[in-house]
């Protein structure tokens, strides 16, 4: 039995969007994101890689086109515009949407819009990810802006209150998630906790270095990041350092 086709769900309505999602699971799609905004749905596309996005077009933060227009091109999922205004449509395929549907629509145009998702899907040959992975992007949202973080840029996340930051080589911005939820998204033998406010990738630890009784890591670039006493058995022993 074929695996249901992975979707999300942007509408700024909630009624609206929770009418579509219900209609899309009775068709037996999968929708595992429904968004009230086009920088949720950005989150969303990036977190949960899906296979295709219904997407309303008048949102606050992004409008539809434009978030759609943000995803990079060649992990953008299949779209199709859900939407009131006939008169953007061809900006809607400028994008190469797979569909518009207009409001109000009935079950059967849902239907012919997966029908023509499913086309897409199998017209286009999965890319092999590296190692057999999927690295996981992290979605910056600033005024007027929309920047992506591949985990491959990580070098350690910090927690600050509500937000983490991603801290690259050369970059440093506040992403709205907690520690523990990246922790849980980010590879498990690239990435190493420290301290419950710190996760380290492994390979940039240089060496741990002992001050009063406390451990810090000292990073390749000359950067430190603390190693608590909790986390501190782990760390050596991610080096081969028993204790």
């Amino acid at each position: 039995m074929p695996e249901p086709i992975r979707l999300v769900v942007a509408d700024d309505e909630p009624a609206a969007r929770e009418h579509l999602a219900t209609v899309l699971d009775s068709l037996g799609a999968e929708v595992v994101a429904a968004c009230g905004d086009g920088r949720e749905l950005c989150e969303a596309a990036a977190r949960l890689a899906p296979d295709a996005l219904f997407v309303d077009i008048e949102m606050p933060e992004l409008d539809g086109v434009s978030a759609i227009a943000a995803l990079p091109l060649a992990r953008r999922p299949v779209v199709v515009f859900v939407t009131a205004h006939d008169e953007l449509a061809v900006r809607a395929f400028d994008l190469e949407a797979a569909d518009y549907v207009l409001k109000p629509f009935r079950k059967e145009r849902i239907a012919r819009a997966l029908e023509r998702v499913q086309r897409c899907l199998a017209a286009t040959p999965a890319s092999p990810k590296p190692g057999g992975a999927r690295g996981e992007r992290f979605v910056v949202m600033s005024p007027g802006k929309m920047t992506v973080i591949d985990e491959s840029e990580i070098d350690y996340v910090e927690a600050e209150r509500n937000y983490v930051r991603l801290h690259t080589a050369d970059r440093h911005p506040l992403v709205r998630e907690t520690l523990r939820a990246v922790e849980q998204r980010l590879d498990h033998e690239q990435f190493v906790r420290t301290h419950r406010s710190f996760l380290v990738r492994a390979s940039k630890i240089r060496k741990l270095v002992q001050r009063g009784g406390e451990y810090v890591a000292a990073l390749d670039d000359g950067r430190e990041v603390p190693v608590s006493r909790h986390y501190r058995d782990e760390v050596l022993a991610r080096f081969g350092v028993a204790r």
